[in-house]
């Protein structure tokens, strides 16, 4: 009733700007109610929050060394269950964000940047309420896929020379039960921006799958990654994101017998982790025959072909995309 006056005011020109303020007012309401929900700002500076080490990793405040730079919590993982966590002391009530499907929780984080922790030491760089009892064994959430190993726990990065890149990263939840989840993901998945940081979403719909409750209380965070390299942790916050997912394939074309055909995926996906897909001959029924953004492919005969791109969802939030193109391969001359 409310949006038809204030079109109805709108269309008579009885008082189009108020009419149009309403209008807007009303807009920015509705997605207020949907906004993001900041958990930790990149700092610790009072005593609702507290950072400290997670198994053999080591955290500490990063300083700014430049004007771009941000407050950040810096974190030297080693292995998938060492890192960073950060505890609030009241927990945070994410009910209602767990039981939305269209709710990430997004860590911004950077990857490799310059590190003020000295490689091969441990320790603890911030106040800290202490490390609880070994976590219980937790099963990986359905359709992630497996990364690659990491170093033994303690292995330090001076006798490897150089830190190893984080290709996962893994975010472990506890809520105020003592309950846990976990979670990883593809850091590839997502792209940087401009400034080096990078938007890494969990759905939290798909992290309550293991343990279904009543209330979401969060206690504690806890970031972690399959390599050694520092990850600066900017922001902590939930986002929200009912987008559908979508494919382009690219464009149709002619190509040789065996020649060495590229193909680049793309498409909007949102915050979601999407797995890009490919079949190469639509003809003898859809296989996942390369898998990746950027693929390539030789066909060994000449025809016309069909190459079929799906982009799905890691966690199966959202709906596949399917996106085709024609590919005429010619006999070699």
């Amino acid at each position: 009733m409310m949006r038809n006056s204030i079109i109805k005011w709108i269309k008579t020109g009885v008082s189009g700007v108020v009419g149009a303020v309403l209008l807007i007012s009303m807009v920015c309401l509705s997605a207020n109610a949907q906004s993001s929900k900041v958990l930790f700002g990149g700092k610790v500076t009072d005593k609702s929050i507290v950072a400290g080490s997670w198994g053999g990793g080591v955290v500490k405040q990063a300083a700014k060394v430049g004007y771009r730079d941000s407050d950040s919590l810096e974190i030297k993982p080693n292995g998938l269950f060492a890192g960073g966590r950060i505890d609030f002391v009241k927990p945070i009530d994410l009910t209602s964000e767990f039981n939305d499907k269209n709710y990430y929780l997004q860590i911004v984080a950077r990857f490799g940047s310059d590190s003020s922790i000295t490689p091969g030491f441990g320790g603890i760089g911030m106040p800290s309420l202490g490390a609880p009892p070994t976590m219980p064994g937790m099963g990986g959430m359905p359709g992630v896929m497996g990364g690659r190993g990491t170093m033994a726990p303690g292995m330090s990065t001076a006798l490897t020379g150089r830190p190893i890149p984080n290709k996962r990263l893994q975010l472990i939840l506890e809520f105020d039960n003592g309950q846990f989840v976990e979670s990883e993901v593809n850091i590839a998945a997502f792209t940087a921006g401009d400034d080096g940081w990078t938007d890494i979403s969990f759905p939290m719909f798909a992290l309550k799958r293991g343990i279904p409750m009543d209330n979401y209380l969060l206690k504690r965070v806890i970031v972690c990654g399959d390599g050694t390299e520092v990850i600066n942790v900017r922001e902590i916050r939930t986002d929200f994101d009912s987008s559908v997912l979508t494919a382009y394939a690219g464009d149709s074309k002619e190509v040789a017998i065996n020649d060495r055909v590229s193909f680049m995926g793309s498409g909007d996906k949102g915050s979601s982790s999407v797995i890009y897909s490919w079949d190469f001959d639509k003809s003898d029924g859809i296989q996942q025959e390369a898998i990746g953004e950027i693929v390539y492919h030789r066909f060994r005969q000449a025809g016309t072909f069909i190459v079929t791109l799906t982009a799905s969802d890691e966690f199966g939030i959202k709906e596949p995309a399917v996106s085709e193109i024609e590919i005429i391969v010619n006999k070699a001359d």
